[in-house]
């Protein structure tokens, strides 16, 4: 896992310094969060159903490009980037982790606030090269908005590495029954609003097609055992950051949860966090995994 200086600096500019190295604070609060994140992923990529198996992710490791002269960040020009395009990225992404003595791993995936396009036009959250998983293109961008729906987007574009194709990417399933692999938020409903934690049927099939023909190459990676050994969290993310921390997160330093949304029970919080907003409103966003919601409910 890597991260570019623009996060680093958000962190930075957030942490309360306790004992006087404000910096090595901010790399220790960032570690905490992103391996707590990793293993909300974890979670996620355990849904898939695969024949005799399960699909984990562990942290390998944790990178920060401290240098805001790196070629990654800077265009032909020598200037700072001011959005990535997902073509040139990618193929410079996988140059430079070559250089880098990075630790042994399947998948490097990168984080950066800039605004990602795909052929110079289509906005995205994250993006990586279709069944790339166990070569040199096994390699991801992802916009980090600073909010806890990067979870998702994360495992949405690493599982692409797997091999899944968006739910109804000529498969039968529904874009709008909103498993991880639709392509699109869409209004959720009673029965299909736990389903963003799962993947879907269709998922599942395409990631086990994938590894099968990895299988038939004998270039299946993944069956190598982990050279790092997995850890859980000390604690989960709904746990570092409370409801009203997490709406402060996002919209700002006075927001705070709207809780006549929630006049009968906090039960909806679970999956559905209301947070005020600038404008007055409330917002509904995606509440961090382990939120305290409702009567020993996370």
């Amino acid at each position: 896992m890597g991260l570019n200086p623009e996060p680093c600096g958000w962190w930075f500019n957030k942490g309360r310094t306790k004992n006087g190295n404000r910096k090595q604070e901010t790399i220790t609060e960032m570690q905490e969060f992103y391996a707590a994140m990793v293993d909300r992923m974890d979670t996620r990529m355990r849904t898939l159903t695969l024949p005799n198996r399960k699909l984990g992710v562990t942290l390998a490791g944790f990178y920060i490009d401290e240098d805001p002269k790196s070629r990654l960040w800077l265009d032909k020009d020598g200037r700072q980037k001011t959005e990535i395009k997902t073509d040139q990225f990618l193929k410079a992404l996988t140059h430079w982790s070559k250089r880098r003595n990075l630790p042994e791993h399947d998948h490097a995936m990168f984080f950066t606030i800039l605004e990602v396009f795909e052929n110079g036009q289509k906005k995205l959250r994250g993006y990586s090269p279709q069944s790339k998983i166990c070569s040199n293109e096994s390699v991801s961008i992802i916009q980090e908005r600073l909010d806890f729906s990067t979870i998702t987007v994360a495992t949405h574009v690493l599982a692409h590495s797997l091999g899944a194709r968006h739910d109804g990417d000529s498969n039968p399933c529904r874009p709008e029954d909103h498993y991880i692999m639709s392509p699109k938020s869409v209004t959720l409903t009673e029965g299909s609003i736990l389903n963003m934690w799962n993947f879907s049927s269709c998922s599942s099939n395409s990631v086990g097609q994938n590894l099968k023909r990895l299988n038939e190459e004998n270039a299946n990676c993944l069956k190598n055992t982990p050279s790092v050994r997995r850890s859980k969290p000390h604690r989960q993310l709904g746990q570092m950051f409370d409801a009203d921390v997490q709406c402060q997160h996002i919209f700002g330093e006075t927001s705070y949860v709207c809780r006549s949304k929630y006049w009968s029970s906090y039960r909806g919080l679970c999956t559905g966090l209301w947070c005020s907003t600038n404008s007055g409103h409330c917002q509904k966003i995606i509440p961090a995994d382990g939120t305290s919601c409702g009567r020993q409910k996370v």
